[in-house]
């Protein structure tokens, strides 16, 4: 049998005539403009619209007499009279396929194909719905055999069909749920503490540790210190987190440790898409790129694998992207390593240039493990107006995230080694503002983060609202006399996303959760996590206190004056920009709150602080700024000499 047709073989009480065989071919379009994609204000299930495809070709030695198809086919109005459909319940949308009045026969090399337009309804709503799923054929009273051809795609007169893998119970891999956690550097300290307090609960760590400059050459990570050089230095933040712990952490609690190679770009301010592209296009630089993830695995034992998040890619880059996966899933796996790797959402070919750019059906086949990043619905420059939509709003819902789930299902040979993405986090964006820009983002909010507002604001419970579809909590604040609409997670908000586990089984097809990410989450999300996953309650390190770390500086920065501190994590000077020039007086102390070094007091706008006359070992501190009208603000800062 060719390897690139999928088999699947039904038990029946009586057994397969001989010589019966079909071969079944479910498409999508693999066109963009077949696509519709909105979030209605007060629906937000992103509906996909578009042409569907399904042939059924009798490829055995014998006519079919007096065939029947069972399926679950909710969308399929009608079949212009090729077979003759039957509703057996239409909640379900399971239906019989049999052949016309006048031609009840399948004979040997005859086919029927059923292909046309459907549009998103109010009564269907999630992708699954679109395509027939646990197909089962007889003929003469024997269960048919059933082969499915799933490999390239069909060029019709107007469009080509991408085709897919069936939906049905005989692809289901019952796996134990796997729990990914991201650990971000960016917030290394609350993730460190996140970790100690909630890792018994985690499966795997993913590490942002390296990522690509603009010439395509591996370096260390983003937000290093100004004196750092990122190629020179290229294990800088892996000797950090080594030294506050997080390696012999994970190796003593048996947690895969990944390091994440990234796209990511400060001095940009987004994904370097040219980098990605400059090394896959260069013979040499791509070569030289391959063996420097090759030589992260063989020099560092305690890399589990590696995971590759480069995104935002130029959708041109789709097959250059596959191919350069494809070679190091080879290099990774002569290993025996993993190799992960984080994925846009989408169904369908993708509606922008990021995930045109990525082949679920190449990556998820040449991955251990592909996570679909099923967060960021709403995301930092969304508008804020009702429209055009997307309005500001939750970072997923339960119907999204299953319908780019049974999307990747559909691509994906082993659908065990998908993650289904689950955000820890939020935004506050301006309320009523709608020109939102990278210069102008809506910033990121943990709940922690959001309580501190609450707190902070005197927000009572009963401003606090919850968005209609995501479940998520969000309430309206006034710093400094802007107006900000803020969402965040909680356990209930968890919760929801967690129920689309449970439609159309998923979780008995995929393989896990991937988190982002680590760093001031509450223990109710993490109960939300292990219940829906397992049934039990989460694990908590009671004696590892979280609540008292030092919030983001943003949220003081908004309350009280703009500050800003570089290079953080600092080693020899650290600098503060300010907007005022107030008098502020300085001081290092340490997270236990005891007094190190007094810097002192001063009135400018720019003021360097020199660490060397600071005797500490490397580690978090806090930097506390006291006005004379006495507020006090404690900025977290690292020190890393």
């Amino acid at each position: 049998m060719n390897k690139f047709l999928f088999i699947l073989t039904f038990l029946c009480l009586s057994f397969s005539g001989y010589g019966q065989q079909i071969t079944v071919t479910i498409g999508y379009p693999d066109n963009e403009n077949h696509f519709l994609y909105s979030i209605p204000p007060n629906d937000e299930h992103a509906r996909f619209g578009g042409e569907y495809y399904f042939k059924v070709e009798n490829t055995g030695t014998v006519d079919l007499v007096n065939f029947e198809i069972i399926t679950f086919w909710k969308s399929l109005n009608n079949t212009w009279g090729v077979v003759q459909k039957t509703v057996l319940n239409s909640a379900t949308g399971e239906i019989k396929l049999t052949g016309p009045s006048w031609d009840s026969d399948l004979d040997i090399g005859e086919s029927f194909v059923l292909n046309g337009e459907w549009v998103p309804s109010a009564s269907i709503e999630d992708w699954i719905e679109f395509l027939p799923r646990n197909l089962t054929m007889t003929a003469g009273g024997n269960s048919v055999s059933v082969v499915y051809d799933v490999q390239g795609e069909i060029n019709l007169s107007n469009y080509a069909v991408q085709k897919v893998m069936p939906f049905s119970d005989d692809r289901k891999t019952y796996t134990n749920l796997k729990t990914v956690a991201y650990f971000p550097i960016f917030d290394a300290d609350n993730a460190w503490c996140s970790l100690q307090r909630y890792g018994a609960n985690i499966d795997q760590l993913r590490v942002q540790l390296y990522s690509i400059d603009p010439n395509g050459t591996l370096r260390a990570g983003q937000d290093l210190p100004a004196a750092i050089d990122p190629i020179v230095n290229l294990d800088y933040w892996l000797d950090y987190i080594d030294s506050i712990g997080v390696i012999d952490y994970c190796e003593a609690n048996g947690i895969e440790f990944i390091p994440v190679v990234y796209n990511y770009n400060n001095t940009i301010n987004d994904f370097d898409q040219m980098a990605v592209n400059t090394m896959m296009t260069n013979a040499t630089i791509r070569a030289t790129h391959l063996n420097d993830l090759e030589q992260l695995l063989i020099s560092h034992s305690e890399f589990d694998g590696i995971d590759i998040d480069y995104e935002s890619l130029m959708g041109s880059d789709r097959d250059n992207y596959s191919l350069f996966m494809e070679d190091l899933a080879s290099i990774v796996h002569s290993h025996g390593k993993l190799l992960t790797t984080a994925v846009h959402t989408k169904v369908g070919p993708g509606t922008w240039y990021g995930p045109l750019a990525q082949d679920y059906q190449r990556l998820g086949n040449a991955v251990d493990e592909i996570l679909l990043m099923t967060y960021d619905l709403h995301w930092a420059t969304s508008p804020t107006y009702n429209n055009p939509p997307p309005t500001a709003g939750c970072q997923s819902t339960s119907d999204w995230m299953n319908d780019v789930a049974c999307f990747a299902i559909s691509e994906i040979e082993d659908p065990s080694k998908i993650q289904l993405g689950l955000p820890f986090y939020g935004y506050r964006w301006k309320h009523l503002f709608e020109n939102h820009t990278l210069a102008d983002a809506g910033v990121g909010l943990t709940a922690k983060d959001a309580q501190e507002l609450i707190d902070n604001y005197s927000i009572p419970a009963s401003a606090i609202n919850r968005d209609p579809n995501g479940n998520e909590p969000n309430f309206l604040v006034s710093i400094n006399n802007t107006s900000w609409i803020c969402y965040y997670q909680d356990g209930p908000s968890l919760d929801t996303k967690l129920e689309a586990l449970d439609k159309y089984d998923l979780r008995d097809y995929i393989g896990g959760i991937g988190i982002w990410r680590l760093g001031s989450e509450t223990d109710e999300m993490w109960e939300a996590i292990t219940q829906s996953l397992h049934n039990t309650p989460a694990i908590i390190n009671s004696s590892i206190d979280c609540s008292s770390g030092t919030n983001t500086s943003s949220l003081n920065q908004i309350k009280h004056e703009e500050m800003i501190l570089y290079p953080n994590p600092a080693s020899e000077y650290l600098n503060i920009h300010r907007s005022e020039s107030s008098q502020i007086e300085i001081s290092l102390v340490g997270i236990d709150g005891s007094l190190i070094y007094e810097f002192g007091s001063f009135t400018s706008n720019l003021i360097a602080m020199d660490l060397t006359k600071v005797s500490v070992s490397n580690g978090f501190y806090l930097l506390k700024v006291e006005s004379t009208e006495g507020e006090i603000d404690m900025i977290q800062i690292s020190i890393h000499k």
